[in-house]
């Protein structure tokens, strides 16, 4: 096992680390073991083991004054104070490197963090979203907010709710601070819980001695609104650097990213070398497009799905090479529109090829979903529950001013009862509504267009688009 014992050695690690290595604390060796998070030069989480226990350990490595891990004690301090649930300090200081401090955390018995919540049950999610706001309103009784505030730096235990994340504790005494706070709490919620918004505001209002009012509930949504639109544009710039969930490439003519935790080799190989490992592995042809071909490959246990965008000719290469690939746009799309809660085959990576310095042949891989088509589900019988779910799925598009661009119903997946979007090529993410309803009016049109020869599942659409308040 490596042992480091220079700050350059800790400086020059990155993104790739996957190798334990070994430092000195206090005299005693810490383990670094599985990186968590990483702000290259500056800072580092890692999960290892100190002094024969699990521990999770913050890296300092620009903290010369240790101003950052003074701070953070006091937070951790004041938070215990409280009676906040907070991990065990077990050393905060020096390492015995020069120029490196560190905070060590005994590891907490779990592995459940609040994001895991939103893969549960509606009912039971709402019930743990309830649970967090009860802490992030005993924060701001307490005349504190966090700052950074992600459903992430909340972790579910058998004996209550920890805060991660004291870095950014500040005390505030402002009501439009903490409505904003609260506000952006909300703006991490998937979309379909915009309808508990209401009660868990009304809740939050009751307790913090809040008159609620349409003005204040209006300022709420507009708060929540403004910190999505913030949040989605952060994250899909993201998607297109390197960072501890996202890895970028470029070499020679070949760029592209992927999704580090869900990449494993053989899909890295997939993804460098779409065209070699098709023709090694069994590899089934989906689609046969002129502009493009959709391949269901075997990687492993599981299949991929790759969506190859051709050159059909050189007036299609000269008409697209200067534009953004639809590779990159899928990309791009499918990580917004899961961010919000919205179902979309799992982006996995995209590869794009450059002929003579300018766009050429894309690709786009994602995880293979079974499923009906959202046409042949309707052949034989109405579903109320797969027609409300379409309705919900066009709510969350009017209210993120999305428009999907070709609401053919081949381009909807249905799989026990959930609607997945397909075919994300046209998919916009508008900023001002008046040009978004325009769209959005055309794909209301387009997606009626599919039932005309079926009038009971037109009227049934209608029905519940109108009942869900979904319009032009």
């Amino acid at each position: 096992m490596r042992h480091i014992n220079k700050h350059s050695d800790l400086t020059a690690i990155d993104y790739t680390q996957d190798e334990p290595f070994i430092f000195s604390v206090k005299g005693k060796l810490l383990t670094c073991e599985r990186l968590l998070r990483l702000v290259p030069g500056k800072r580092m989480v890692f999960s290892g083991k100190w002094k024969r226990q699990k521990v999770v350990v913050k890296i300092f490595l620009t903290d010369k004054r240790g101003e950052a891990v003074r701070q953070e004690k006091d937070n951790l301090a004041l938070l215990e104070r409280n009676n906040f649930l907070v991990p065990e300090l077990l050393y905060g200081g020096r390492s015995d490197i020069k120029r490196v401090r560190v905070l060590i955390f005994h590891e907490l018995a779990t592995e459940e963090n609040a994001l895991s919540i939103f893969d549960e049950e509606d009912k039971a999610a709402l019930k743990k979203v309830s649970a967090i706001q009860k802490q992030v309103l005993k924060l701001h009784r307490y005349g504190f907010i966090q700052e950074d505030l992600h459903v992430d730096n909340f972790l579910f235990t058998e004996k209550g709710i920890y805060l991660l994340d004291a870095a950014r504790i500040k005390q505030v005494s402002s009501d439009e601070i903490t409505l904003k706070n609260i506000a952006l709490f909300y703006a991490q919620l998937p979309i379909r819980f915009d309808a508990n918004i209401q009660d868990l505001f009304s809740e939050y209002c009751e307790v913090s001695h809040r008159h609620l009012n349409v003005d204040l509930e209006n300022r709420l949504f507009e708060h929540v609104k403004m910190l999505r639109r913030k949040r989605g544009e952060a994250y899909v710039k993201k998607a297109f650097r390197r960072s501890t969930e996202f890895a970028v490439f470029s070499k020679f003519n070949l760029s592209g990213g992927y999704k580090r935790q869900l990449v494993n080799e053989q899909m890295l190989a997939l993804i460098k070398k779409p065209e070699r490992f098709m023709k090694k592995n069994p590899t089934e042809i989906l689609k046969a497009g002129n502009t493009c071909t959709v391949f269901k490959v075997k990687v492993g246990e599981e299949f991929i799905v790759v969506k190859r965008f051709n050159i059909k000719s050189m007036t299609h290469y000269a008409l697209h090479c200067l534009r953004v690939s639809r590779a990159e746009i899928n990309w791009r799309v499918a990580n917004l529109l899961r961010l919000f809660g919205v179902q979309t085959p799992e982006p996995l990576g995209y590869l794009e090829k450059d002929l003579v310095g300018l766009g050429g042949r894309s690709y786009y891989f994602m995880r293979y979903e079974k499923g009906d088509l959202l046409r042949d589900h309707f052949e034989n019988t109405i579903d109320e529950t797969v027609v409300n779910n379409v309705a919900d799925l066009f709510l969350s598009f009017q209210k993120l001013l999305l428009s999907h661009g070709d609401a053919k119903a081949t381009n909807f997946l249905v799989e026990n009862k959930k609607i997945s979007v397909l075919d994300l090529d046209s998919v916009t993410w508008y900023k001002k509504e008046r040009r978004w309803k325009k769209a959005f009016a055309k794909d209301l049109a387009r997606f009626r267009k599919n039932w005309l020869r079926s009038h009971r599942v037109l009227k049934a659409f209608d029905v519940a688009f109108r009942e869900k308040g979904v319009k032009s």
